[in-house]
Formats: C-alpha cells, structure tokens, sequence
C-alpha cells in the first residue's frame, strides 16, 4: 500500500489581490522603493484600511513582507512569480 502525498496548495490570488501585488512591483520597480499605503489606497481608489488589508493578506499568503522597522514592503521571490 503506498502512501498518498497531499501537497497543500495555496488558492489563486483574487483579481484584487493580483492587481494591488502587480501595483507593487511596477512601483518598486519604478521607483525603487515600496508605495504608501496611502498611494496603493489612491491608485485603486480605495480606503487606506483596505489597502492595508490587501497588503496583509499577500503577506499572509507569501507574496510579500513588512518591514516593521522601515515600513516597507518587501516582494517574496519564490511566491510572487507564480
């Protein structure tokens, strides 16, 4: 009897979350630094908290990370390619 392996996938990213991750790359990109959270809220027209909420959420599934002591967000290499 062999033994299954269950890899865990994580779920695709929504249109919203793809979009504000893609923000945040064009803009790194361009600017050579991470947006505000005030200019992801004013690219995509939405509140501040949201923009924050999105942000949590790509960290809490790999994309990114935030810099506690800079206030940055950093890009996850391996996650954000997929």
């Amino acid at each position: 009897m062999q033994a299954e392996t269950h890899k865990t996938r994580t779920p695709p990213l929504s249109e919203k979350q793809q979009t504000t991750l893609e923000f945040i790359r064009m803009y790194t990109k361009k600017y050579g630094a991470s947006p505000t959270y005030q200019e992801i809220a004013t690219a995509f027209n939405i509140q501040m908290q949201a923009a924050y909420d999105r942000v949590k959420t790509l960290e809490h599934r790999g994309y990114l990370t935030r810099s506690r002591m800079h206030r940055r967000i950093v890009l996850t290499r391996g996650r954000f390619n997929e």
